[in-house]
């Protein structure tokens, strides 16, 4: 299995690279993320980061999305 930040869909990884090359705090989430392999590693602090750095609005995300990464994570193939 691949690691989290790999499976995040593409749009939330170009993003945090992107905001990475503004802010080098991005970084610890880039290297975090890629040290989990599931969404439910996250700490809640992490996915506060996830969500500022993505520029994705917390509120907007239903249950499965916090507790599962359901929006953010690539569908995979069973």
């Amino acid at each position: 299995m691949t690691n989290l930040f790999k499976q995040l869909k593409s749009k939330y990884r170009k993003r945090l690279l992107s905001e990475s090359e503004k802010y080098s705090s991005v970084n610890i989430l880039i290297t975090k993320l890629e040290s989990y392999k599931f969404w439910t590693d996250l700490t809640i602090r992490e996915f506060n980061s996830f969500c500022t750095w993505t520029g994705t609005n917390a509120i907007g995300c239903s249950v499965s999305d916090i507790k599962y990464g359901d929006k953010f994570i690539k569908k995979t193939k069973e």
